[in-house]
């Protein structure tokens, strides 16, 4: 039986789902989400989807081209090696042009993402942006700025994304000298952005659409230069979304309700936990609706755990999350706490143990304010540990 192409266009587009317009990030609860994903399973189900689209080229010219723009819709570099067989491949022209009114001369028009998990420089950035114009999201884990002239040619090319919406860049590395981003960079279609790295090598992006932020470790900069103060009294004002990564130095406070008086969802995944609890994390917020606690785990709440660290200040910090500080909130997650159950099967000492007592009363006040506490994949926080399986 020969289909319609219209009904070959519903099968091919049914098989190859997901794609990247529906997966890209573009808040912080999204993030966490997409985080969580990474570590778990991501990366199977993107070899499978992968193969799937390999296939659907592989099997008929009328498969082929409905499946050649979804088999290029995300790109994945693992490595330098990879990196260079990925861009001369993008520099091709399709063995099969698609059904579609589309007919772009090269395989680099149909990429909407890009994650490059290795090592890249400045010039590779360009490259990778100037070949693919409909990206929407950047993701680069380890950018080295070598050149300066690439690193702006490199920005400049930024600014010709005009659907650029999602962009993660981790800038750790600065080999030659001190970079910084002269002249203004302005890229208005920004929704979240994730930075790692040296805020003066930002220090004058403008960024009027941004409403999400994920901050992390070395993006605080040293004792005597707080960047991320810095990088907050410029955009606070417009954030619906904050992850603080990491907190360093141990010194630095950071005043979140007057720095970011919209925001709407807060996160945090200290890793000096007792300085985060005591002057990181907001105590008031007039209109937070959302709390997002990462690495809170459940050796956390057990009897001699974190609850009774003074120290730490988690029991003074959770305690001080109520209707009265924060009037708008609705929710509080602990995304980890499953997560961390599964250490019971070889954890017996844990095995069966009560809840700390803390945990109760708080559950209790949080339902009587009308604030819910949302454990992905558990109902509740119960009042004792399961016990392990033998």
């Amino acid at each position: 039986m020969i289909f319609p192409l219209e009904i070959w266009r519903l099968i091919v587009r049914e098989a190859c789902a997901p794609f990247a317009d529906e997966t890209i990030v573009l808040s912080v609860p999204q993030y966490v989400e997409a985080a969580a994903r990474e570590e778990a399973q991501d990366d199977t189900l993107r070899s499978s989807t992968l193969r799937t689209r390999q296939a659907l080229v592989s099997t008929s010219r009328a498969t082929a081209a409905e499946a050649i723009p979804y088999l290029f819709d995300e790109i994945v570099i693992r490595n330098l090696r990879h990196f260079h067989k990925m861009i001369r491949l993008l520099k091709t022209s399709p063995f099969i042009l698609p059904s579609s009114n589309r007919h772009p001369s090269t395989y680099a028009a149909f990429v909407k993402s890009a994650i490059v998990r290795c090592s890249i420089s400045d010039a590779s950035l360009r490259e990778i942006v100037q070949l693919c114009p409909g990206l929407r999201s950047i993701q680069v884990h380890d950018l080295k700025l070598i050149e300066l002239s690439d690193w702006r040619e490199a920005q400049r090319s930024l600014e010709n994304l005009p659907g650029l919406v999602s962009l993660q860049l981790g800038i750790y590395r600065n080999l030659k000298k001190q970079f910084r981003s002269e002249p203004a960079v302005t890229l208005p279609n920004i929704q979240f952005f994730r930075y790692a790295g040296d805020s003066n090598v930002i220090s004058h992006w403008s960024l009027p659409g941004m409403r999400h932020l994920v901050s992390s470790s070395s993006f605080l900069g040293s004792a005597n230069t707080p960047s991320i103060l810095v990088f907050l009294t410029k955009v606070g004002g417009q954030l619906e979304g904050l992850l603080v990564d990491t907190v360093k130095p141990a010194h630095l406070t950071i005043d979140v309700a007057a720095l970011c008086p919209r925001l709407l969802c807060f996160t945090c995944a200290p890793l000096e936990r007792e300085h985060f609890f005591s002057s990181i994390a907001p105590r008031q917020h007039p209109n937070l609706e959302t709390w997002i606690l990462t690495e809170v785990i459940i050796d956390d709440l057990v009897p001699g755990g974190l609850l009774d660290d003074s120290s730490v200040l988690l029991l003074p910090f959770l305690e001080s999350i109520t209707a009265s500080n924060f009037p708008k909130l609705r929710s509080i997650r602990f995304p980890a706490l499953l997560g961390s159950l599964h250490r019971l099967e070889q954890n017996h000492a844990l095995a069966g143990r009560p809840l700390h007592p803390a945990v109760g009363s708080l559950s209790a006040r949080w339902a009587t304010d009308g604030i819910n506490v949302i454990v992905p994949g558990m109902s509740s926080l119960h009042a004792s540990l399961p016990s392990s399986r033998e």
